[in-house]
């Protein structure tokens, strides 16, 4: 017996359209080298959370406006389903301006593992740094 798999060209359809729609946002228009975007889904809710960071080493939160991103990773999240298993609960997208590469993590079980601490503010967001 083979593991169903999820619809992969829908999945990469649905990734392609969340990078167009980064780089589209009035968010992003300024000089910025490189972004990580954290979404959470479950229990009824999603939310997101990001950053930019900048070729001198800082950075600033900085969300998209408007829903068109958030939508779009929820297109992810369904296109990645496998059918009669839950989705994953948070993902992290990061994107390298230069290059425009996108990566993106999936986490299925803890959907705080890319958390921010206020406590350990600096820390938490360097982690989420695209390489």
């Amino acid at each position: 017996m083979t593991d169903p798999e999820f619809d992969a060209e829908a999945s990469t359809a649905a990734l392609t359209a969340v990078g167009e729609a980064i780089v589209g946002n009035a968010e992003y228009q300024d000089g910025w080298a490189a972004l990580s975007l954290v979404a959470t889904f479950g229990g009824g809710t999603e939310s997101m959370f990001g950053y930019v960071y900048f070729d001198d080493g800082s950075w600033e939160a900085r969300t998209p406006k408007g829903w068109d991103v958030l939508d779009g990773l929820g297109a992810l999240r369904e296109a990645m389903a496998v059918p009669g298993e839950p989705g994953w609960k948070a993902c992290l997208l990061q994107l390298r301006r230069a290059d425009l590469r996108l990566g993106i993590d999936v986490e299925y079980d803890d959907a705080e593992r890319w958390k921010v601490r206020p406590d350990d503010l600096e820390r938490s967001v360097e982690r989420l740094r695209p390489a």
